[in-house]
């Protein structure tokens, strides 16, 4: 099933198993991380809540500083 051509025909509260490349190398890379006690918390969201604590966005990376220091993220 491509993500593109069925996201648009449902409603906005009903969720997607994204199927690209991209989102099921990054899914594998959280679960290994999780099994091996590397994540204190976890935020399930898009691009912007995975970006948070990305070192290419310093506004981002100070406010996750500010609130999550210390904690490993998923």
């Amino acid at each position: 099933m491509n993500y593109h051509a069925v996201a648009w025909q449902l409603p906005a509260d009903q969720p997607v198993f994204r199927t690209d490349p991209n989102s099921l190398i990054a899914h594998s890379q959280l679960h290994a991380k999780a099994k091996q006690g590397k994540t204190d918390l976890y935020f399930e969201g898009d691009s912007i809540a995975r970006r948070w604590g990305a070192t290419d966005y310093p506004e981002l990376l100070a406010n996750w500083k500010q609130n999550f220091f210390g904690w490993k993220r998923g």
